[in-house]
């Protein structure tokens, strides 16, 4: 119901109720799997035929949030031996998960304990402006949301 009254007047962002997709196919396949089995053909076809279009505009890049990789293209662009980096807001990391190479010789100057170190998936960060080591770089970076 969400996803139907969404095609008129959007209620909802699409990254979270996509994990429903699965059951929402499931039961579209029980639907059909009642019916004979020639006659279900075309409503998959006319489905498909539909939904084509919009599944491609989807995933075209002017349409994402945030371009990762992209990012992760000017870090490596712009990076020097020596530089530092910054991620403000925690979750910005990602970036350097997802492209590693991007950001291998930066050193996080935020990042206490390595999410190997911590033995968890983000690690420790420096408390604000407590116990953090002062910054001695001369170029350093920040990654943040737009």
């Amino acid at each position: 119901m969400l996803l139907l009254v969404s095609q008129f007047h959007p209620f909802y962002t699409g990254r979270y109720v996509i994990g429903s997709l699965p059951a929402m196919a499931l039961l579209a396949a029980a639907g059909l799997a009642r019916l004979p089995f020639r006659t279900w053909i075309a409503p998959l076809v006319a489905l498909a035929v539909l939904l084509a279009p919009l599944q491609v505009a989807q995933r075209r890049p002017e349409n994402w949030w945030d371009n990762l990789r992209g990012a992760a293209a000017i870090v490596k662009r712009e990076a020097r031996p020596g530089d530092a980096i910054l991620f403000l807001t925690k979750d910005r990391r990602s970036i350097a998960e997802a492209y590693p190479d991007a950001f291998r010789g930066l050193r996080d100057v935020a990042l206490r304990r390595t999410p190997a170190q911590a033995g968890d998936f983000g690690g420790t960060e420096f408390a604000p402006g407590r116990d953090r080591p002062p910054v001695q770089h001369r170029r350093p970076g920040r990654v943040s949301s737009p």
